[in-house]
């Protein structure tokens, strides 16, 4: 064994046992890149009022935020056809 090889295989064991070890937990994201994206893309889509006790959310995702340690989900835009938002649109 070269000393590459022994130093793949060590950064490979380390891959497997980080991989175990977040594997199939409830409380983690697995997300591909362009979720990821897409969900920052909507996160800056919130809209907070002035004083910052109500937040829109006109996007059609779930954004999660964590505020004084309360995690809160802001729901996705649920509009029915012909009607407005606060925004007229």
């Amino acid at each position: 064994v070269t000393a590459t090889n022994s130093i793949t295989t060590t950064t490979w064991e380390l891959i497997e046992q980080f991989s175990e070890l977040i594997g199939g937990r409830e409380d983690i994201w697995y997300a591909t890149n362009i979720q990821i994206a897409d969900y920052v893309k909507a996160y800056g889509q919130l809209k907070f009022s002035a004083a910052c006790d109500f937040v829109y959310n006109p996007t059609a995702m779930s954004i999660w935020l964590s505020v004084d340690s309360i995690t809160t989900e802001i729901p996705e835009c649920l509009m029915k056809e012909g009607t407005k938002n606060s925004y007229g649109q």
